[in-house]
């Protein structure tokens, strides 16, 4: 008894502090994620452009399911916003509403103020 005493005590503590598993451009090998930034709740992705643009309706869905296979089976990621490498957000997952694609516009004419035209809140 006292032993399982014991082995609660050391392993608790380390259960109740555990902080979030972070997501890393590795574990997206294969796919056309250039980058990753993980800051739980929330993921940001940066897909290769040319092939998001190159991409039909179908394999767009195929892109987006393997970006956000992920963060679903982690319940510390809520949302994630994911773009181009030219700076366009393509794309919005939140846990509990899915994927909702972002409608085609005209290019910006300073991929720089694509971080101001989208405010990302999971």
């Amino acid at each position: 008894c006292t032993l399982l005493l014991f082995a609660g005590a050391v392993k608790l503590p380390e259960t109740l502090v555990r902080g979030p598993s972070l997501i890393v451009g590795s574990d997206f090998t294969g796919t056309s994620v250039l980058e990753v930034v993980a800051r739980p709740p929330s993921l940001y992705v940066t897909l290769d452009a040319s092939t998001w643009e190159s991409a039909d309706a179908a394999a767009r869905d195929s892109i987006l399911a393997e970006v956000i296979s992920l963060p679903l089976v982690d319940d510390d990621y809520r949302g994630a916003l994911i773009k181009t490498s030219d700076g366009r957000p393509v794309a919005v997952w939140i846990r509990g509403s899915g994927t909702r694609l972002f409608e085609a516009v005209e290019p910006l004419a300073d991929p720089g103020d694509a971080d101001k035209a989208v405010l990302f809140v999971p």
